[in-house]
């Protein structure tokens, strides 16, 4: 069980410029509450059921209770089968189910948009997104499909996945009325449909056992979009390789030297945040590189230390404009953290 509250007077008791309505919420503060909540309840059954030697199909459910949304049942599917001794394969599919969170459904409530901007179509003022208790959750459709390789501490795999989204929650574009200060207001609302697609890898290579080992992970992205505008969900990269040679020096001690390999990035092909109207980044990022240290110190069974420095190159990639499809990459920086259990 999960259960969120939000207390935000500053917020809640934004007024419109009429100190009437806005869309069909009372623009009175007095009106509104500062207050909601929300508590979801779930419930998960899975059976793992080996249908012949080297062959496990794990069929599963679950059951979601909103109190803002309803019931939700999200039914899922897995397989294993084993070839050989040293490779598997592995298929899933199952139907992912997202509520709202509290900044998107609680009626009254005013979010500033920042740095997400107002929409192209707006121009004039800032914009405020208002809260909407009809929104519909979001639902995806996620599948992979994998195959693993295990033989005496090498490990390697791949897997293929693909997210269908529909639902997405996403800023509205209408304006439902003006804050006192002259902001926009405009609504949260379900937009279309949206896909992330890629493949996946990792290879574990033991170079000395329980002593000096290699560690990699890769992903590449094939889509990930909005099906309506075409324009990427994110300015992410095309491909992302993490790398990291991992030492156990002694019991207490551990360092490792970790490399990541960014590939190229390209921006929006259109517009659809104000800001972007003046000019959107056309510059695509070539594939970079960064490298970083780090050391792990375990003083007692309690406390252990971890200290290191990333992008040790100082490797630096500046906005080209204020748009948020820009991108920067920090340079240099130096980090250092305990960690305590009882």
């Amino acid at each position: 069980m999960n259960r969120d509250e939000l207390d935000d007077p500053a917020s809640m008791q934004a007024t419109d410029n009429a100190g009437t309505i806005i869309g069909d919420v009372s623009g009175d503060p007095a009106n509104r509450s500062t207050k909601n909540s929300a508590t979801l309840t779930g419930i998960y059954l899975e059976d793992n059921i080996q249908a012949r030697p080297g062959t496990d199909i794990i069929p599963g459910i679950r059951f979601d209770y909103h109190n803002e949304f309803g019931s939700n049942w999200s039914p899922s599917l897995n397989m294993s089968q084993e070839l050989g001794d040293m490779f598997k394969l592995k298929a899933g599919i199952a139907r992912v189910f997202k509520a709202p969170n509290l900044y998107q459904s609680s009626k009254g409530y005013l979010l500033s948009t920042r740095g997400n901007g107002c929409p192209n179509t707006i121009t004039t003022g800032s914009c405020y997104l208002l809260g909407n208790p009809d929104l519909d959750p979001e639902i995806s459709i996620n599948k992979e499909v994998g195959l693993e390789f295990n033989y005496e501490g090498w490990d390697a795999g791949i897997t293929w996945f693909r997210n269908d989204y529909k639902n997405k929650i996403v800023a509205g574009t209408d304006i439902l009325g003006y804050a006192s200060n002259g902001n926009n207001i405009l609504q949260w609302e379900n937009g279309g449909k949206a896909v992330v697609e890629g493949l996946e890898g990792n290879v574990v290579i033991p170079l000395l056992p329980e002593t000096l080992s290699w560690r990699t992970n890769a992903t590449y992205m094939i889509k990930s979009e909005s099906k309506d505008t075409g324009n990427p969900l994110s300015i992410i990269p095309k491909y992302t390789i993490n790398s990291m040679l991992d030492w156990q020096v002694n019991d207490k001690l551990s360092a490792n030297v970790h490399w990541t390999q960014y590939g190229r990035q390209k921006p929006r092909e259109y517009a659809e945040i104000r800001n972007e109207n003046s000019g959107m980044s056309d510059k695509e990022i070539g594939a970079y590189s960064i490298v970083g240290i780090g050391a792990n110190y375990q003083f007692t069974k309690n406390l252990r230390l971890n200290t290191g420095i990333s992008n040790l190159f100082d490797k630096r990639i500046y906005r080209e404009n204020d748009g948020a499809s820009t991108y920067n990459e920090p340079g240099r920086a130096y980090y250092a953290g305990v960690t305590v259990s009882f």
